[in-house]
């Protein structure tokens, strides 16, 4: 693999410096939006505002440290190693099963209730909490009938999601200490750790989002070349799917990195719009066809 330059990213600097700061600021709008739901008391709009301000000052920060591409493409990728994969998978699963054990047989709550009893007939199938995630939930049911079960395999597509992400940046010669701290970070989070305990859409949508994000950086790490194999666009495509789908506000993410891509690849237009291409059939298949032959009921989204 040849040195890529500033060649393979012909977006104009001014072009790209706009687009970076608007993605900033609605990044720092999402984090304040969420500070602001989980506050329990009223706020004054003047320290919201600092908030903002300041979020959106990290963000840039952030950005700026690794705008320049060649910082990360200057050599060429190590190949897979499948023992980095198994060792950050082995760190994440054993964390997470010292609170599977802890908490067992898992989290229950309303919404786990409410989809226990959609997967055992007793309730209609709807989409109030994504019909996806809990048909999904269904096959996982029908193989053992027990919610202790449910947690564990969602335990396992979590460690898997931090192995391929930790995997993907060893492969990169990215910093030893950053690929570990991210890996202990992601694993060791009592945050993390404590919502994984219970079957809900966040942690689905958490594991999509870890292999989207480890996409993206696959694609940005060679200038979009990436996706110029079919089976990597379609599997991008997938995740895109899987992030608008297991939340309602998911398509929000979806959008923004569809977004990115066609900015940031101008040159692999063709790659980039059969990604695009895939996301829109697959969603559109799902929330049509297959939606309707499963019968679920639609329901209003607009206030969740």
């Amino acid at each position: 693999m040849r040195q890529i330059s500033k060649r393979d990213f012909p977006l104009s600097d001014m072009a790209r410096y706009t687009f970076n700061t608007i993605m900033c600021m609605l990044v720092a709008l999402y984090g304040t939006l969420v500070i602001a739901f989980m506050c329990q008391k009223a706020v004054p709009v003047s320290l919201w505002a600092i908030l903002f301000a300041a979020l959106s000052a990290v963000c840039l920060l952030i950005s700026n440290i690794g705008k320049k591409p060649v910082f990360l493409l200057s050599q060429q990728p190590d190949r897979w190693n499948g023992y980095v994969f198994g060792g950050a998978f082995a760190v994440c699963f054993l964390a997470f099963l010292v609170y599977w054990f802890a908490y067992f047989p898992g989290g229950y709550s309303s919404d786990t209730n409410n989809q226990w009893m959609q997967i055992h007939g007793m309730l209609p199938l709807n989409d109030w909490h994504p019909a996806l995630h809990t048909m999904l939930m269904g096959g996982i049911v029908a193989l053992c009938d027990q919610l202790s079960f449910v947690v564990l395999v969602q335990g396992v597509f979590y460690a898997a999601a931090v192995g391929y992400m930790t995997a993907t940046l060893w492969r990169w010669r990215i910093s030893k200490l950053i690929c570990v701290g991210n890996l202990l970070f992601l694993s060791l989070n009592p945050g993390f750790l404590n919502t994984l305990i219970f079957p809900w859409k966040d942690c689905a949508f958490a594991v999509s989002t870890l292999i989207l994000a480890t996409q993206l950086f696959s694609a940005h790490s060679t200038a979009g070349k990436w996706l110029k194999r079919p089976g990597n666009a379609l599997l991008m495509g997938l995740s895109l799917c899987l992030c608008a789908i297991l939340r309602h506000n998911g398509m929000a993410l979806a959008l923004a990195a569809c977004a990115w891509l066609f900015v940031s690849f101008p040159k692999q237009l063709k790659n980039v719009g059969l990604c695009a291409l895939c996301f829109l059939l697959l969603f559109v298949a799902i929330q049509g066809p297959v939606y309707s032959a499963a019968g679920v009921e639609r329901k209003d989204k607009s206030l969740e």
